[in-house]
């Protein structure tokens, strides 16, 4: 199993975070990576996709933080494919770089 993650702090509540990262219709919106297949949910603080391209789960977990929220997204991938994919590894790490950024714009000036 590889592992990437990324983390961010948006300068907004767990709350307005979570209203934003679970309006799966609007993603098309402001997410630059494809709709996801939700696999769990717990509210204001984790939500949880399975992956499609690489065999694996995509979860972000929200925590308050300095009068904000600290985002962590954690990808585990796995599987035989895993051996042979560095590339969909890389692109997966700039997949989470780019969620986060696009998710602190969309929190925080909305």
């Amino acid at each position: 199993m590889e592992t990437v993650t990324a983390a961010t702090w948006i300068d907004a509540s767990p709350g307005a975070v979570w209203a934003v990262l679970t309006d799966l219709d609007r993603y098309p919106e402001w997410n630059p990576v494809r709709r996801p297949r939700i696999a769990a949910v717990t509210q204001d603080e984790e939500l949880r996709w399975a992956g499609r391209l690489l065999t694996g789960e995509h979860r972000f977990t929200l925590k308050p933080a300095n009068g904000g929220t600290l985002v962590l997204q954690h990808v585990a991938v796995r599987g035989f494919v895993v051996r042979f994919s560095r590339h969909g590894l890389d692109r997966t790490e700039a997949d989470g770089r780019a969620i986060n950024g696009a998710l602190k714009a969309r929190v925080e000036t909305t």
